[in-house]
């Protein structure tokens, strides 16, 4: 007699942590955890990160026992430690978006699974990732715009006194490859 795998649990209602277990095509539940998320008082980010993990797949597993459940959370810092928090609206998250252009902005990931027996195995990781600047910053000091002169005078000379690209009726690459 075969005995039945246990079901797995996702304590969460994000699509795009849905859509990331749908890849391995293992059947599973999502369901709301129901956890309040708020920092407490002089929680470091990262401790905040993996307690809402365990407590999303423990309030999950409470309700479901002998599942395999899966709790997981991210949270964004700066370098320094400020939390950044959801946008929650389009225009808070184009100014978190525009406060990080050109800097590094710290993302935890922390998850969390309740095994069948109700043991628990926990991982936090950490991904910084720097965020490009916008283009317009790379056009505001003086020394920029000479460049982008000398590069345009460049690519004209190139173009069509080397090249003779109006002269011969035709665009191609060979005049530069000769």
């Amino acid at each position: 007699m075969t005995q039945a795998a246990p079901v797995l649990y996702l304590a969460s209602t994000s699509a795009y942590r849905r859509s990331l277990l749908e890849r391995l095509a293992l059947p599973f539940i999502a369901e709301a955890p129901g956890v309040d998320e708020a920092r407490r008082a002089d929680e470091p980010v990262a401790a905040l990160a993996a307690r809402l993990a365990q407590e999303k797949a423990l309030a999950v597993a409470a309700r479901h026992p002998g599942a395999v459940v899966i709790g997981s959370d991210q949270v964004a810092t700066t370098p320094d430690g400020r939390l950044l928090g959801k946008p929650g609206t389009e225009e808070r998250a184009v100014e978190q978006l525009l406060a990080a252009s050109g800097h590094a902005v710290v993302f935890l990931t922390a998850v969390t699974v309740v095994r069948t027996d109700g043991a628990l195995d926990a991982h936090t990781d950490r991904t910084t990732a720097v965020f490009r600047r916008e283009f317009a910053a790379y056009f505001a000091s003086p020394l920029a715009s000479v460049f982008l002169v000398i590069y345009l005078f460049l690519s004209g000379v190139f173009a069509f006194q080397l090249g003779a690209l109006y002269e011969r009726g035709q665009a191609d690459l060979r005049p530069f490859l000769q």
